[in-house]
């Protein structure tokens, strides 16, 4: 692991840097999948993209940077869910590590970060692990424990 990473809330002044991530993320999918042909203007999207979500009270967007460099983004967001109890959720809409630093702890950290406030947002109190990629959460408004099970 790198001692000198830092996992932080993106700012205004990441947007290229986030942008740049967000496009390698997309032109990553493509890869693997044809029906994902990334748009011509990938990275005029992804920057518009990023500034709507660092703008928006509703989402956590978090970037890792190792000596000052951006190495990894994370984005979510908190949603309503109508069906269903709780009635807020977090949501991880977009995930990217660079190559060169994945294999490493750093995505796990990161994963951490935004789940922690992910749960801020949904009015979760902090999580028990329950062993793997299983935790369970308490609600604040009713109480109730809820279970949430991450891939990483």
């Amino acid at each position: 692991m790198y001692p000198n990473i830092v996992i932080r809330a993106a700012l205004e002044s990441d947007v290229d840097a986030l942008a740049d991530l967000i496009a390698r993320l997309k032109r990553l999918n493509g890869e693997f999948d044809p029906l994902l042909k990334p748009a011509e203007n990938l990275l005029a999207a992804s920057k518009e993209y990023v500034k709507s979500k660092i703008s928006s009270p509703s989402s956590v967007v978090l970037v890792a940077e190792v000596d000052g460099r951006a190495v990894g983004v994370i984005v979510g967001d908190v949603e309503g869910r109508r069906f269903y109890e709780p009635r807020m959720a977090g949501i991880i809409r977009e995930f990217y590590v660079l190559p060169e630093f994945r294999r490493k702890g750093l995505g796990k950290r990161m994963m951490s970060e935004a789940m922690d406030a992910l749960r801020l947002g949904t009015g979760l109190l902090p999580s028990y692990s329950l062993g793997g990629d299983r935790y369970l959460f308490a609600d604040v408004n009713t109480g109730q424990f809820v279970l949430f099970q991450f891939s990483l």
